[in-house]
């Protein structure tokens, strides 16, 4: 596996967990969610919250990377996926607005 994702591998991944974290919570919840991000701004993500938002990434990198698992971690390629995929959907609220 490459050293590190390509941008547009970041971007499916963070849409696909986004779209996740759209389906697990209310249009509310999305709101408060990206509101208290923005009001914290650090590199933590309040989602943990709401639901155990490390099982949805782990599903959204799952749906393009069969053999991924939580100990891939210590890949490069996917540790980087992963925190450069959450940043990316927190960035831009989770694409929750329409």
């Amino acid at each position: 596996m490459k050293e590190a994702p390509s941008q547009s591998q970041v971007i499916e991944v963070a849409k696909e967990f986004s779209r996740i974290m759209c389906e697990y919570l209310t249009a509310d919840e999305m709101i408060e969610l990206n509101q208290i991000n923005k009001e914290i701004r650090s590199d933590f993500c309040e989602s943990h919250e709401y639901l155990d938002s490390n099982m949805v990434m782990d599903s959204a990198i799952k749906k393009y990377y069969k053999n991924f698992a939580s100990s891939s971690l210590n890949n490069s390629f996917f540790n980087t996926l992963w925190n450069d995929a959450w940043s990316l959907a927190k960035l831009n609220d989770f694409y929750s607005k329409k």
